[in-house]
């Protein structure tokens, strides 16, 4: 297929469209916040360019809306698709939070960075002297507590994170200097999930082992050669970085009562090759977390990394496999990262196993 991608923007802000001249979104599972945006627009003048100030109170945030066409000049067949893809076309339903903007004086362009719902929940602290019982029974109903506070809405859950259930005491307590996301993060890693904010404005818990996107296609194989998608592949192994295989973590905090207390948990038997320890300062959670820290550690030794035509189906979480001279290979990857350079019609993907 010889095709031609077009790709269009409509982003507004404070019901202004503003002229974009590059778009480029970047989804992590790894990262808090999992998206990112870079957008590159015409200066809107002086009264808009105020208003898009990150410091204001609420939070400034754009709606918007990516058309992507893609004629095959050989039959003239048209496909469209469009981020985010829920909605119609015409619907601006993406939706996320300023958290920079530059100004190139002399260009008169302006770079504006803004981020998915987690910046809320990373701004909003326990500026107070004493901890907060919140009275979260479930884990689920932490997180609830953990976004309610920022004024938005905890739309999707996974079913355990409703089933795990959260005892009274430090554990399901506020304490004073943490974030909003600090509330619950141990409590939902341990069961192997995490609070994600989407591309729709929403937040959602989710396995980490799965896509937080949209699970329409699961799995994706890229190719090379003429009909194929890639332009780049490498394959890189290592043990230094994140990569381990034992993990100890350490808890300390101070409890009801001003004392110091330390917890302690570790991966497996204790057995490794090469050991981390990391600290948390919050009550052990009843999951093990070290468990569940080692187990993504060792998928980050192993790392693809590529780049490839535009596919708006492709998300963190997905399985992905590569077909190199017509033959697939037989290792399987976790994509991590996918990062949509619009106005190059290039994506970068990341991809991790453990094999």
């Amino acid at each position: 297929m010889t095709r031609v991608e077009e790709f269009t923007h409509a982003v507004k802000f404070e019901g202004a469209s503003l002229a974009v001249l590059e778009f480029t979104p970047s989804l992590d599972m790894d990262r808090v916040p999992y998206l990112t945006y870079t957008v590159v627009i015409e200066h809107p003048g002086a009264t808009l360019y105020a208003a898009l100030d990150p410091r204001r109170a609420p939070a400034p945030f754009f709606v918007f809306k990516t058309r992507q066409t893609i004629t095959d000049t050989a039959t003239g067949t048209v496909l469209t698709d469009s981020f985010p893809r829920a909605g119609s076309e015409s619907t601006l339903n993406g939706k996320a939070w300023i958290t920079d903007v530059e100004e190139n004086i002399l260009s008169g362009r302006v770079t504006i960075t803004a981020s998915s719902g987690e910046v809320l929940l990373e701004s909003k602290r326990r500026l107070a002297t004493a901890a907060l019982d919140t009275g979260a029974t479930t884990v689920f109903a932490l997180a609830q507590y953990a976004v309610a506070d920022t004024g938005q809405v905890l739309a999707v859950t996974d079913a355990i994170v409703s089933s795990t259930a959260l005892p009274a005491g430090e554990r399901r307590q506020w304490r004073p200097g943490d974030t909003a996301a600090q509330l619950c993060e141990a409590e939902l890693a341990a069961i192997d999930c995490r609070l994600y904010g989407d591309e729709y404005g929403s937040f959602i818990t989710s396995k980490r082992s799965s896509s937080p996107g949209p699970g329409i296609i699961g799995s994706k194989t890229f190719s090379d050669g003429e009909n194929g998608q890639l332009f780049s592949a490498r394959e890189t192994r290592s043990r230094r970085g994140d990569w381990a295989d034992g993990v100890l973590v350490k808890f300390t905090y101070t409890n009801a009562a001003g004392a110091q207390v330390t917890e302690l948990q570790r991966s497996g038997s204790g057995s490794h090759t090469r050991g981390i320890v990391t600290t948390e300062p919050r009550p052990a959670p009843a999951a093990n977390l070290a468990d569940k820290q080692v187990a993504r550690a060792k998928q980050r030794g192993r790392t693809l990394t590529l780049t490839a035509q535009i596919d708006l189906y492709c998300y963190p979480g997905y399985a992905l496999k590569l077909s190199i001279d017509g033959v697939t290979r037989p290792q399987t990857y976790t994509i991590r990262t996918v990062e949509w350079s619009f106005h190059t019609g290039v994506m970068t993907v990341t991809a991790t196993t453990e094999g």
